[in-house]
């Protein structure tokens, strides 16, 4: 292994190094609002800086200006680094966490560089501070991982796991070198520049897919999910119906589904605006929510007004006691707006079916029986109970527990189903 090769090779890992932070810092024009994506950028830059300065005359090690500063640069631009996986998972550290485990070896390097210059101080104390800065990184990805996540969160584990592998066999290496009082030989520097370089491609392609898989999960939520409410939008609320159906007909379990519609909105808009109206509605989302709790449910804004709740598995008297609930909570409620407290009702159709393979004649018949229930008084909740069984009468207000309203409880059957 010539030195030609070697100043060859430094030469190789300064231009990637700083290629890699100037393609991130692109990215970062693009993407301007992601805290992880600034840290990361800043990161690679001071590690791109040290980089070139570990290629100046006398190396790294040969002069203690130059060896303090190539530490300092790369210790914060671990630290950084740190910050910013902290940051994409959501969990931001605070400043006294890695400054706990940073402070002692920067203080520890710069006595080393100005003081002591003992032999081979500062690569043991870099090489240190890398094990505990990527072994943390990566005890972060594996416990905070989520499950749309999951493989670009697994990757960027594994590839910070190699790091940490890469520094600790360097500490070990170091500690020989250092024991036997030897400098390490031009073949070992020039293997140990190859193999940061390639860590460092992995590294930043490892960052590059966390951004990329969020940006997706991101533009998935924002397809299926109704941005005023924050439930699933018609679309994605049809899709996991017809998913919740096909379940339940394998299984011969019932399938409910309530169809719900906010009675007299339009006045809500016209008295009091459209921002009081959006107030309203996202207040009965949160409501669904507090109703409906638990991953079975499906909920969704059907549209304008219209909300839907998918029971699988819920027979008709669950069915109608979890809508009777909602009728209830929302006539007791009181809305805090800009307008000042507002109360509005809701009313409800109910559909249960063990045998229907048709979603789109399901909710025909739910939405028919919330009509049936508007027409007769509204602030109610009525079932449309299948032809094929004897129709059940509208039920006396003395054969269902009443509420302190004294609210009947109204069944019905939507013919010709």
């Amino acid at each position: 292994m010539t030195p030609d090769l070697s100043s060859f090779l430094g030469t190789i890992s300064v231009v990637v190094s700083v290629g890699v932070a100037a393609g991130f810092s692109v990215l970062l024009l693009v993407l301007p609002r992601r805290p992880a994506l600034r840290a990361w950028v800043a990161s690679l830059w001071l590690l791109a800086l040290a980089v070139c300065m570990r290629q100046l005359p006398g190396g790294p090690v040969g002069a203690a200006p130059v060896a303090v500063s190539f530490a300092a640069l790369a210790l914060c631009g671990g630290a950084l680094l740190l910050v910013g996986v902290s940051q994409h998972v959501q969990r931001p550290l605070p400043f006294w966490k890695p400054a706990l485990v940073l402070a002692p070896l920067l203080l520890a390097m710069l006595l080393d560089g100005l003081l002591l210059h003992l032999h081979g101080m500062q690569r043991n104390l870099s090489n240190l501070c890398a094990v505990a800065m990527y072994a943390w990184m990566t005890w972060m990805l594996l416990r905070r991982t989520p499950p749309q996540l999951r493989l670009s969160y697994y990757v960027a584990a594994g590839v910070f796991a190699a790091h940490t592998a890469y520094a600790l066999y360097g500490l070990g290496l170091s500690l020989e070198l250092t024991a036997h009082g030897n400098d390490e030989t031009l073949a070992a520097v020039s293997q140990r520049i190859v193999a940061g370089v390639v860590l460092l491609i992995a590294q930043s392609s490892a960052l590059m897919l966390l951004i990329v898989e969020e940006i997706v999960c991101e533009l998935k939520q924002r397809a299926s999910v109704d941005g005023l409410t924050g439930l699933l939008n018609r679309n994605a609320v049809w899709q996991a119906a017809q998913a919740g159906l096909d379940a339940s007909l394998m299984a011969h379990a019932p399938f409910a589904a309530l169809i719900m519609d906010l009675d007299y909105f339009k006045r809500i808009n016209d008295n009091w605006g459209h921002l009081v109206g959006d107030e309203v509605l996202r207040h009965f989302a949160d409501l669904l929510r507090r109703a409906a709790p638990g991953p079975t449910p499906v909920l969704g804004r059907y549209g304008g007004e219209e909300f839907v709740v998918v029971l699988p598995g819920a027979d008709a008297d669950a069915a109608m006691e979890k809508a009777q609930s909602i009728v209830e909570q929302v006539h007791d409620a009181r809305v805090p707006t800009q307008a000042g407290e507002l109360r509005y009702t809701v009313s409800i159709g109910v559909v249960v079916s063990t045998t229907c393979r048709d979603l789109e004649q399901l909710m025909s018949r739910a939405d028919a029986a919330l009509y049936h229930a508007k027409a007769t008084g509204r602030d109610s909740a009525c079932l449309a109970v299948p032809c094929a069984q004897t129709p059940v009468q509208a039920m006396a207000p003395d054969a269902v527990p009443q509420p302190s309203r004294r609210r009947q409880r109204r069944s019905w059957c939507v013919k010709g189903a």
